[in-house]
């Protein structure tokens, strides 16, 4: 008896002390302007609208910056708890609870080298060309169900910019938010040219590992009331306005 006391204490001690730390482990992908790392801090819009979230939550966020796969995989074994941003597919309902209200949304968007002229009015119009994508990133439906072009895979958005500029591909197609910063950030974006045609704009949700914490889907409902309050309340709008000056 004496043996399983000095058990049950040794196992609910870490717990007890993790629960007064009240911490969650959240993983995402470098996605500036939504979520990047600077001078060793985690920003970018949907970065400050999440901590505000999670502060008013009493949860302390600890940030984990992977590629996206691995980002991915963590939330789904359970290695951590929250990933952010990222749209709803079946899949990934899975093994995530969804926050029913979006953090934000992304205009997917094709770009060319600056010397090219491509006319697109419809995905007909890319027939032919090389197209290269980023590796495990959901592009829209209209988009996944369209075939008839040459893809080229890239392990991220520096990646598909180098092979743009050098020639290895016609179009590289993704978030037009992540791209401009990518392309400021490498000094190369007047070397781009925005094609005048959107794929489709989407959500993007936070999500919380259906693993994780055992209040996961609790802290999500809680997490959407509180995204709602503070985009009525101004504080989201406030946050993009200050990233896109």
């Amino acid at each position: 008896m004496k043996n399983i006391y000095i058990f049950l204490c040794l196992f609910l001690i870490p717990i007890f002390l993790n629960a007064d730390k009240n911490q969650l482990i959240v993983v995402f992908e470098e996605w500036p302007p939504y979520q990047y790392t600077e001078n060793n801090q985690v920003i970018g819009t949907d970065t400050e609208i999440l901590q505000e979230v999670l502060k008013q939550m009493n949860i302390e966020p600890v940030f984990l910056s992977l590629s996206w796969a691995r980002a991915l995989l963590y939330v789904e074994t359970g290695e951590a708890d929250i990933i952010f941003s990222l749209s709803l597919t079946e899949k990934r309902q899975d093994f995530l609870y969804f926050v029913k209200e979006p953090i934000s949304s992304e205009k997917t968007v094709f770009y060319s080298h600056i010397s090219e002229k491509f006319v697109i009015q419809s995905l007909a119009d890319i027939k032919g060309k090389r197209v290269d994508i980023q590796k495990d990133h959901h592009y829209p439906e209209v988009f996944n169900q369209y075939h008839n072009y040459i893809q080229t895979i890239s392990n991220d958005i520096p990646n598909q910019l180098r092979k743009l500029l050098t020639g290895r591909c016609d179009l590289i197609i993704g978030n037009e938010l992540v791209i401009i910063a990518q392309a400021r950030k490498m000094n190369i974006y007047k070397q781009l040219k925005l094609v005048d045609y959107t794929v489709a704009e989407e959500p993007l949700y936070v999500g919380f590992s259906k693993k994780g914490s055992i209040l996961a889907k609790e802290q999500a409902e809680t997490f959407s009331s509180i995204l709602k309050q503070l985009k009525e309340e101004g504080f989201v709008k406030r946050v993009i306005d200050k990233y896109r000056k």
